[in-house]
């Protein structure tokens, strides 16, 4: 990158950060202040923010975009008082119920945001347990289709009148094998930062330590998400193996990609 060019960018950068800050009230700009202490505290100080790498998911809710809008105003304020930032890993799962609506509305922001070709962000899908850039034209797979087909009509013959295993179990497997590649993927990240109330995370460690139960696997009773990645680094990938067997268990790709285990904090 030319010198000029990297000057243009960074004065892009600075409207962008100008623009959110004209929508934040005062109480949000305090609370953004707030994120970015917190940020540099987790990173271990100043001087090492720009080895902190953070992850967040974005499925197109409300929420996720108040949550990207606010990291994305952390990174660029950060790198207007310092030479470097932190780096930004975005993940959406790619399900067969995410619609085409739901991939334009996350583009527009992608785009209004700027990320797409700054080198500080990555932008990653998860389509049939591979990890893939991320591109709103691009259809689920053929093979995320019938996955998502086979997952449906497994979890039907599997479930019986008295059958402890319920519809809403697959989603919190699903979901936390999803949390736990997406922190493992290449270099891995340090911390996910959400906007999962104290309730919501009780709600979903609640959910998981439930399925989890029923395949025959133990979890700890943290009600949190600061003991997740412990937890899903327990769980490894054997969740998978009590609803379908050794056949239907396919590994996630590009193999080789993934970091063993990774010691990752959670920042609400």
């Amino acid at each position: 990158m030319s010198s000029i060019h990297e000057q243009a960018m960074n004065h892009v950068y600075q409207q962008i950060l100008q623009r959110l800050s004209g929508f934040y009230s005062r109480a949000e700009r305090t609370a953004l202040q707030l994120l970015i202490q917190r940020l540099i505290v987790a990173a271990g100080g100043i001087d090492r923010i720009g080895d902190y790498r953070v992850l967040t998911v974005q499925n197109g809710s409300r929420d996720s975009f108040y949550v990207l809008t606010a990291l994305r105003a952390a990174q660029l304020s950060i790198a207007g008082r310092h030479p470097v930032t932190f780096d930004l890993r975005v993940a959406t799962p790619r399900l067969s119920e995410t619609t085409q609506a739901t991939l334009e509305n996350i583009h527009r922001c992608y785009s209004a945001l700027f990320v797409y070709d700054d080198p500080r962000v990555e932008l990653l899908m998860a389509d049939n347990r591979e990890v893939v850039p991320f591109n709103h034209k691009q259809p689920l797979s053929a093979a995320g289709h019938e996955a998502n087909r086979m997952d449906t009509l497994v979890l039907g013959h599997l479930r019986s009148i008295d059958s402890p295993l319920e519809v809403g179990d697959h989603g919190y497997l699903a979901m936390a094998e999803f949390y736990r590649h997406m922190a493992r993927w290449e270099r891995g990240v340090d911390s996910l930062v959400s906007s999962d109330t104290p309730r919501e995370q009780k709600q979903f460690m609640s959910g998981l330590r439930r399925a989890a139960r029923k395949v025959g696997l133990a979890t700890d009773p943290s009600s949190g998400f600061d003991s997740l990645f412990a937890q899903l680094d327990t769980l490894g990938a054997s969740a998978y193996l009590g609803f379908y067997g050794q056949d239907h268990e396919g590994a996630w790709k590009p193999e080789g990609h993934f970091e063993a285990c990774r010691r990752v904090s959670h920042i609400g």
